[in-house]
């Protein structure tokens, strides 16, 4: 059991707000690219710098609506999932991503 001291400290700790981090900031800091990815470890924004602002809007009140128009495989699979887990760490909601066919549903996290 506890001591009322180890509780309180406990208690306290679960009751901080979290850190204060952009999309982009808590990507480099906690997320982890899959060993069999191109370059697998800590990921890296420095590696898509263009898209630092797409995920940083997302952390932005006056921003509602992310709109991007680009070429394929340049990194919007990983940014929308830097989203979601940015979005599971820091500030719980809901999250959907919906995908037109049960295939590329289920073959989209390993496509990011």
């Amino acid at each position: 059991m506890k001591t009322p001291r180890e509780l309180e400290n406990f208690l306290r700790s679960q009751m901080e707000p979290p850190p204060n981090l952009t999309v982009s900031s808590w990507a480099d800091t906690f997320c982890q690219l899959p060993s069999d990815s191109a370059e697998p470890g800590r990921y890296k924004t420095s590696r898509v710098p263009y898209m630092r602002e797409v995920m940083d809007a997302f952390t932005q009140g006056e921003v509602h609506k992310i709109v991007v128009k680009s070429s394929s495989q340049i990194g919007k699979s990983a940014v929308l999932l830097n989203i979601v887990g940015y979005t599971a760490h820091l500030d719980p909601g809901n999250v959907m991503i919906i995908q037109p066919t049960l295939e590329t549903a289920m073959d989209f996290p390993r496509a990011a």
